[in-house]
């Protein structure tokens, strides 16, 4: 049942939105909540879904807590490399948002 939960995981545009940013690296909550313009509530509920996949993990900076994708999964799920290539190439999700800045 692990591929079918995966693949229920990514059948949102918002979390695969959250991975295709994530490409580019780590990244604080409100940044992906600007990217996606969306509430915070409904932001941490993606991020929230995909780290309980293991497909993300959360660290905690001082107030801030940083996204990134899991080092294991392209090794785990090579078809990620893919998949999340084809829908950055159509939408362009990594290239969005990239001035916005946490307050400090």
């Amino acid at each position: 049942m692990e591929y079918v939960d995966i693949l229920k995981g990514l059948a949102d545009a918002n979390r695969l939105a959250i991975l295709c940013y994530l490409r580019n690296g780590s990244k604080c909550a409100c940044e992906i909540e600007n990217l996606l313009k969306i509430s915070q509530s409904a932001t941490s509920k993606q991020l929230n879904r995909l780290r309980l996949l293991g497909l993300i993990y959360a660290e905690k900076k001082g107030q801030w807590v940083y996204y990134q994708i899991a080092g294991h999964i392209y090794d785990k799920y090579p078809f990620l490399v893919q998949l999340l290539e084809d829908v950055d190439s159509q939408y362009g999700f990594s290239k969005l948002g990239n001035t916005v800045k946490c307050n400090d």
